[in-house]
């Protein structure tokens, strides 16, 4: 007998209409095959049809279906079913629950064979965060193993996590099997994880029984309790907690005068955070704070690295403020060089690394911050807490490979590539292990295993990494990207309903908050509404390229984009007004024109669309890019005016696309269609005449010059010597040659 074709033959063809034919001349000679059967639902949903009906007679099948694996590969159509529909759900529903029953309850099967049944049920509710289906499949396994406290903990778990408040009927069941265990004294049992009870308390946040076990270590040993307790002990003390930086000057006898010194300009430096002091005195504390590190690395001050990198961090901080005070990039370019002469002197300090990649990323100096972010060898899920650093707004600055070093490439697709790789394998690790609680027995590490896969699954960070591998791929390779399945449900819900993980404190903080200043625009830090808009640009792409976009409500992402953008109607004058956003007025500009350009894509759906009003909208907003030449006409040293050409040169790519298809679909108006795209190839045209301008000006001395901003602080840098302050001169011109050169390198598509 021939073998049975399998799905994954037709998903890597994607030839799902053959797929279909062949199942059904296939069920004509074996109609009631199970295998056949749900080859045929899994084509269906591959294919967007309808599978019920086929799960309709899987169900009806006599004797029902026993097979294990047919049962997780029919879960796995509802899953696919249920894919794009948000918030997820949690449960296959109740078809598939029939059928686990209808297994379950087949004359002949064993003991045995129930349990494998219902521990396989469990896992996968875990695995595929169906909670209620996990904890349907404990209540059966209780009721056949009532002795076994480990699922009477695991329940519990499962039960809280199904919870949304703490007086719904959920919260209240698990509150009552956390005590119920607590007074029947789990802990005594030496063999049990009995952690779930206390962890529940905690959660619950009943302080009187969470005093009751106070005294039995065994409920107490999480992070729940331990939070619930400290936060108690904080709202106790209600204000006794002093000032870090203002307890470092209380030193005492036993600090010599160095200490005294680094301590009083942390003072210093809080102070005039606190009275918003002008430029010129955070200026006089910069040479200050740059003379005391100087100090600190050519005297015999004493083994106290701290102090002297202490002294270092007071002197950025300063500068950055100074930044923040006039908008003048030349104090964080001061700022750069003074955390590369730190990392001369000694290669090991982490966190001057790390704001390198901040002040780079804020020049637009891409290659360096690559480079940087490289040597920090970030770790697994340090790509979710400070891979933002890098990763937002890397393809605006530096889409292409660079070359540090002779001996490899730094690609920022592989970069981004790489850190999304981390999220698909930590979710994968955390969902085996917290699936398999019933083998290993830990219990208590449910709550904490399920709380970091929701956060990587909602990560903020991971869908601004993953928007930006996808410009990348639009503007090096004129590609649309990876797939968007990983990131769950698409549509715009799930996007915007983000975890924030991002780690802003992984410096320095002397009570100024460094990275977010560098990281931010008025006063914001990129995030609901840098999303999207770039998801505007990257389904008008998708659309214009006739791939699929990242969510499948478009109207809906126009319609929230829209409520964020300013008044379009007096565009220039609310992007310089700046309304508070986290944007710049660059990518206000680019997601206005984007925004067009989506509007009419959608109404070529419509084959009787007048595109009239759409053309003129993509025209005014392609004037409104530069209305008044003023990218053109600005002082330039380095990188002004490269972040806008990049966001220009991408959405212009994309307005011409968009249109090359509008041609191809409406024959009545090319006329003002071919109109429109010379306008938009010859805006996309003056930019990579821009871009070679500044090529042409980007010299070594103009950087210098550039940084002496002050007197004091040029004197003060000096102590360090000129060589110093050549080689950076050299490195910052190198970094932004290259980011220039890519402009010239991306193509109309």
């Amino acid at each position: 007998m021939a073998r049975y074709p399998t799905f994954e033959e037709y998903q890597k063809s994607g030839n799902y209409d053959d797929g279909l034919k062949r199942a059904n001349e296939l069920l004509k000679k074996a109609p009631k095959d199970p295998e056949l059967m749900i080859l045929k639902a899994q084509l269906a949903v591959a294919k967007d049809d309808d599978p019920l009906p086929t799960i309709d007679e899987i169900l009806s099948l006599q004797p029902p279906l026993q097979d294990l694996s047919q049962l997780v590969a029919i879960e796995q159509v509802f899953i696919d079913v249920q894919r794009n529909e948000f918030p997820a759900h949690r449960s296959t529903g109740p078809k598939m629950a029939k059928l686990w029953e209808n297994a379950l309850k087949s004359p002949g099967t064993t003991t045995n064979y129930k349990l494998d049944l219902l521990s396989l049920r469990f896992s996968q509710g875990i695995a595929n965060n169906r909670l209620e289906d996990a904890q349907q499949a404990l209540i059966q396994l209780k009721a056949m193993q009532p002795r076994n406290r480990v699922l009477y903990m695991a329940h519990a778990a499962v039960t809280q996590l199904l919870s949304t408040s703490k007086d719904d009927l959920q919260a209240r069941l698990a509150l009552m099997l956390a005590k119920k265990a607590v007074k029947e004294r789990f802990d005594d049992d030496k063999d049990l994880d009995c952690r779930v009870a206390g962890q529940i308390l905690a959660v619950s946040g009943t302080k009187q029984d969470l005093e009751g076990i106070k005294e039995r270590p065994r409920l107490g040993e999480s992070k729940q309790v331990y939070d619930a307790v400290r936060r108690a002990k904080e709202v106790e003390r209600n204000g006794d907690v002093k000032d870090g930086v203002a307890k470092s000057a209380s030193l005492g006898g036993a600090a010599d005068a160095y200490e005294v010194e680094v301590a009083r300009e942390k003072e210093r430096f809080a102070a005039l955070i606190t009275s918003d002091a002008k430029t010129d005195e955070v200026i006089a504390f910069v040479s200050d704070a740059v003379r005391l590190y100087h100090q600190g690395w050519n005297s015999t001050v004493g083994d106290r690295r701290r102090l002297k990198v202490d002294a270092c961090f007071l002197a950025i901080s300063g500068l950055v403020r100074a930044y923040e005070l006039t908008v003048d990039s030349a104090y964080l370019m001061n700022a750069a060089h003074i955390a590369e002469t730190l990392l001369k002197q000694n290669e090991h300090i982490h966190e001057a690394r790390l704001i390198l990649v901040y002040l780079y990323m804020r020049l637009g100096l891409g290659s360096l911050a690559l480079k940087m972010f490289e040597s920090l060898s970030v770790k697994e899920i340090q790509h979710d807490t400070v891979g933002h650093a890098l990763f937002t707004r890397l393809s605006l600055i530096h889409p292409f490979p660079t070359e540090p070093t002779k001996k490899e490439l730094i690609a920022p697709l592989k970069k981004t590539g790489h850190a999304l790789q981390v999220y698909v394998r930590c979710e994968d690790k955390l969902a085996e292990t917290e699936a398999g609680a019933l083998a290993h027995c830990q219990t208590g590490m449910i709550f904490d295993l399920h709380e970091l896969r929701d956060s990587l699954r909602t990560s903020l960070t991971r869908r601004i990494t993953f928007l930006e591998q996808r410009r990348i791929d639009r503007l090096l390779f004129n590609e649309t990207g990876r797939s968007v399945v990983e990131l769950g449900p698409q549509v715009v819900a799930n996007w915007i309903q983000a975890t924030d993980n991002r780690d802003f404190a992984a410096t320095f903080n002397f009570g100024y908050k460094v990275e977010k200043v560098l990281h931010s625009y008025n006063g914001s830090i990129p995030g609901t509404e840098w999303m999207l808009y770039a998801l505007v640009a990257d389904a008008a792409w998708c659309l214009a390229l006739g791939k699929p976009p990242p969510v499948t409500d478009l109207h809906v992402l126009l319609e929230k984009t829209e409520q964020a953008l300013p008044d379009t109607e007096n565009l220039q004058i609310s992007v310089n007004r700046g309304l508070g956003s986290s944007m710049y007025s660059t990518e206000y500009r680019a997601g206005h024109l984007a925004c067009r350009v989506l509007k009419l894509l959608l109404h070529l759906h419509d084959s009787d669309a007048d595109l009239t009003n759409d053309i003129a909208a993509i025209s005014a907003a392609v004037e409104a890019l530069d209305p008044n030449g003023d990218l053109f006409d600005i002082a330039f040293t380095t990188t002004e005016g490269l972040l806008d050409c990049y966001a220009y040169i991408d959405v212009l790519r994309i307005a011409d696309k968009a249109i090359s298809f509008a041609r191809s679909k409406s024959t009545t108006q090319d006329e003002a269609l071919v109109k429109l795209q010379k306008v938009v190839r010859n805006e996309f045209s003056s930019y990579g005449s821009l871009a070679k301008k500044r090529l042409a000006r980007l010299k070594n001395p103009s950087i210098k010059e550039a940084m002496v901003i002050d007197s004091k602080i040029a004197e003060a840098e000096a102590l360090f010597g000129s060589q110093n302050l050549d080689l950076f001169c050299k490195a910052v011109a190198d970094s932004a040659k290259e980011g220039w050169e890519g402009v010239g390198k991306v193509r109309l598509a």
